[in-house]
């Protein structure tokens, strides 16, 4: 079984998890800068309590004891990924920072 980890106390927009995503894996991932961006606790992933490093084990027994919903973070968290950070989408993001 692979799983994707993001475990940091602080992160800007992690590339890793876009990656893990559209590779469909399961992403667990610290509460930090733009991972919520990425990844809907409980949705298309979960996330953890960075100061908390009990959260991890927690959220890895969560997803090794129930793959219904593993699987369904994994294709949720690709969707999201696909329309989100296509890119499209990227592209028109960042030129509206740059013409504001």
């Amino acid at each position: 079984m692979i799983y994707s980890f993001c475990h940091q106390k602080k992160e800007g927009l992690p590339y890793v998890l876009l990656e893990a995503g559209l590779a469909e894996l399961p992403c667990i991932a610290s509460r930090v800068g733009g991972v919520p961006e990425v990844i809907s606790d409980q949705e298309s992933g979960l996330l953890i309590n960075p100061n908390n490093h009990m959260s991890i084990v927690e959220a890895l027994t969560q997803l090794m004891n129930n793959p219904d919903e593993r699987m369904a973070y994994s294709y949720n968290l690709a969707d999201s990924i696909k329309n989100n950070f296509n890119l499209e989408q990227m592209t028109k993001s960042t030129e509206a920072i740059y013409n504001h």
